[in-house]
């Protein structure tokens, strides 16, 4: 939670204030209210509660000698919403029998460091001057393949009847680790993919957005006014109840 809250003066001025927020239960996914106090004023703030759905594989790229203490402490996780969250590591820890590795070109060393109570995984890697590489993916929809997915082009987009459940979505790739974060409506019908080539080469992002189509109507009744007294070529009003499949009614009214 911010340290700080924003005022806005009535002259128009504004200022951040320090906040004590309260206690909250952030132990179910969702929207939480959580009440604070600043300056003697009750303040509120709508906070999302997400899950972690994965790690994103680390791969750190060093020059040959590099100290460990130097080595890049980012590290990224991925929510069921499929965001990215990146967070900073305190160290890296490796077995002593890899610290003289530190200076062979070539080398992978695994690590680990810990970000509050998960144990986070990276591989560090000394520079052996090639270059790294860009993998293609094989992804599919359903068990179908999608071939247009590319850097230029990261999003596919798939089209769902009403009422159709979403198809899972897979892929795989040579060299590389893969992190598929599956569609569902609380992460707007998105399924994000995350490759990252094992030589420490730039994560690579798609994704595959599913776009469900309007309820149809199931069914239609008509109302005649008067129906009984109707007379040849008369003008009458004629009433039309739509029935759609997720249970909505439309009524039409047509002049006959």
């Amino acid at each position: 939670m911010p340290q700080t809250v924003p005022f806005v003066y009535s002259d128009g001025s504004r200022e951040k204030r320090p906040v004590t927020w309260s206690q909250a239960d952030v132990s179910q996914v969702g929207i939480v209210t959580v009440k604070g106090m600043s300056d003697g004023r009750e303040v509120e703030a709508r906070v999302e509660v997400l899950t972690i759905a994965n790690e994103l594989p680390a791969v750190k790229r060093i020059t040959p000698g590099t100290d460990l203490s130097s080595v890049d402490k980012l590290v990224s996780l991925v929510s069921t919403d499929g965001r990215i969250h990146n967070y900073e590591v305190e160290n890296w820890e490796i077995s002593p029998e890899d610290k003289e590795k530190l200076s062979t070109s070539g080398a992978h060393i695994q690590m680990t460091s810990q970000l509050g109570d998960r144990t986070i995984h990276a591989t560090l890697i000394v520079d052996d001057g090639k270059e790294l590489s860009q993998v293609t993916p094989t992804i599919a929809v359903g068990g179908e393949s999608v071939t247009e997915l590319s850097n230029e082009h990261p999003v596919h987009y798939h089209k769902l009847s009403y009422g159709a459940k979403i198809p899972e979505v897979s892929a795989s790739a040579e060299n590389a680790d893969v992190n598929v974060i599956q569609a569902n409506e609380s992460n707007g019908m998105r399924a994000s993919i995350y490759i990252q080539p094992k030589d420490g080469g730039q994560l690579q992002t798609y994704a595959v957005q599913f776009l469900v189509d309007s309820p149809q109507i199931e069914s239609l009744s008509l109302r005649v006014d008067q129906a009984s007294s109707l007379k040849e070529d008369k003008t009458v009003k004629v009433t039309v109840l739509a029935r759609y499949q997720d249970g909505t009614e439309a009524i039409y009214q047509l002049i006959k």
